[in-house]
């Protein structure tokens, strides 16, 4: 798959890029599964339709809810490059394909630990 090499910060040194002869670079695909194992539910639907991937969200909205994010094969440049660049990258990625922050408690621990991003800010706030 193409990806834009400014997703990355040094696209040259990251692991599952590739630069083609063309000068494009390319995701491996299979890699970036790997490494992103332990954030995804991973289903196989039959042989002919494919899997079905998506990350594990729960709690991070709503306390005491199970949730999941789909992933679309067009979604994993995007989602690779936010894990590689923030220990809570996946996280941000639900948040940043939902429109939505996470909810206070989350949102406190972020911001105490200095990982809360500007843009969040941003994000309409939930209404329940």
């Amino acid at each position: 798959m193409e990806v834009d090499p400014s997703l990355f910060k040094s696209p040259d040194d990251t692991t599952g890029l590739s630069k083609g002869t063309d000068g494009k670079y390319y995701l491996d695909t299979e890699y970036v599964l790997t490494v992103l194992h332990k954030y995804l539910f991973i289903e196989w639907e039959s042989r002919e339709e494919g899997i079905t991937v998506a990350v594990n969200c729960n709690d991070l909205f709503l306390w005491a809810c199970a949730d999941e994010e789909a992933v679309e094969y067009e979604d994993l440049p995007v989602l690779y490059s936010m894990h590689l660049n923030s220990q809570i990258g996946v996280d941000l990625w639900v948040c940043k394909k939902r429109g939505m922050p996470p909810q206070k408690a989350v949102a406190d621990r972020w911001k105490k630990n200095g990982l809360w991003e500007d843009w969040l800010d941003e994000l309409p706030k939930a209404s329940l």
